[in-house]
């Protein structure tokens, strides 16, 4: 509850959701970056060390356009790591981001869930799970071939 005794600062920020809205062009998501950032006496105070902001889209901290400047020692949240997407440099580094999975199964968040235990590969039920759109991406669209293939396994 007391700011000055924290030891992690958790930023919820969608700023994918302000992009696919239209709110805010990409010029305008960086301004308002800067400024916000900017005025966060905590983050000045550590240069960010300690901050954790959310980047919930395979884009993550790129849609910030200047995150290598001011985003490089914070802690990113996101659910797919070493991503450029047609870039020199990822935003994602192992030594301190973290990943978390975008599509989790609903029987694993039950209150009553026991720990999840791997199921040997001959007795999966699916080869493959895909969640989302393949926006012309090699990697994404090889998916929905083999799902076209084997529609009774993924």
């Amino acid at each position: 509850m007391d700011k000055d005794e924290a030891h992690l600062f958790f930023v919820p920020s969608y700023v994918k959701c302000v992009r696919m809205t239209g709110a805010l062009t990409d010029k305008e998501i960086n301004q308002t970056y800067v400024k916000v950032l900017s005025q966060m006496s905590y983050f000045r105070r550590s240069g960010g060390r300690d901050h954790i902001f959310v980047f919930p889209s395979g884009a993550g901290a790129h849609l910030f356009r200047s995150w290598a400047t001011f985003l490089n020692r914070s802690i990113i949240l996101t659910p797919e790591g070493d991503r450029t997407d047609k870039r020199g440099i990822s935003a994602f580094n192992t030594w301190k981001d973290i990943i978390i999975p975008g599509n989790v199964d609903d029987s694993m968040v039950k209150p009553d869930a026991r720990a999840v235990q791997p199921i040997p590969l001959t007795k999966r039920k699916y080869l493959a799970n895909f969640l989302g759109r393949a926006q012309g991406k090699v990697g994404r669209l090889k998916l929905v071939e083999l799902a076209k293939q084997y529609p009774d396994k993924v």
